[in-house]
């Protein structure tokens, strides 16, 4: 199975600065276009699975890129990072990186890089490990895609060394038990 694992596009807050984590901030009309863009990437591809966080930037992201097609699912388990009480504050205003290169939100009410990681697993066995579907798509956040990443290689990436940009696209294959990257970033245009 292919998974097409698809960041949200710009929202307010990715053009603002700050720090949303698991409120509900909208997509710009960047975002919208960067979305609207993905259409004739997604289009040629079968899904028969779709899912999306449940966060309104991850579902018009879908909902865009993906017309007439409605979500099998929306998941808490794939949102952002919770960063707690400092939503709201410009990025790089916290410490939040540890020393291993993971995120540590719980100083401010939040979660770490190893939480949103078992969120992942357990979305992963729920809805995908057990599917004999071919190609699934998943719309979702820059924290679930780096767990993702970090899931499949067994280590931690820092972070923000490697970001998973606006409407970025990520293909993992599942086979045999195992997950593997086929393409970071692909279909990148902005």
């Amino acid at each position: 199975m292919r998974v097409f694992f698809v960041r949200h596009g710009q929202s307010v807050a990715n053009l603002k600065k700050i720090y949303a984590g698991q409120s509900d901030v909208p997509l710009t009309e960047q975002g919208r276009a960067e979305a609207a863009a993905l259409v004739p990437l997604l289009a040629p591809i079968h899904f028969d699975r779709v899912y999306s966080s449940d966060l309104s930037r991850a579902i018009e992201t879908q909902q865009i890129a993906l017309p007439g097609v409605k979500a099998d699912a929306t998941s808490p388990l794939i949102r952002e990072f919770d960063v707690g009480n400092i939503v709201g504050l410009p990025t790089g205003t916290a410490k939040t990186l540890t020393p291993e290169g993971g995120r540590d939100y719980t100083p401010f009410g939040g979660e770490t890089s190893e939480q949103v990681q078992a969120r992942l697993k357990k979305f992963l066995e729920t809805y995908l490990e057990n599917d004999p579907c071919e190609n699934a798509a998943v719309f979702a956040h820059n924290g679930i895609m780096i767990a993702m990443m970090n899931l499949v290689l067994g280590q931690k990436l820092r972070s923000p060394g490697i970001q998973s940009k606006n409407c970025a696209i990520h293909v993992f294959e599942f086979k045999d038990g195992k997950w593997s990257l086929l393409a970071w970033n692909y279909g990148i245009h902005f």
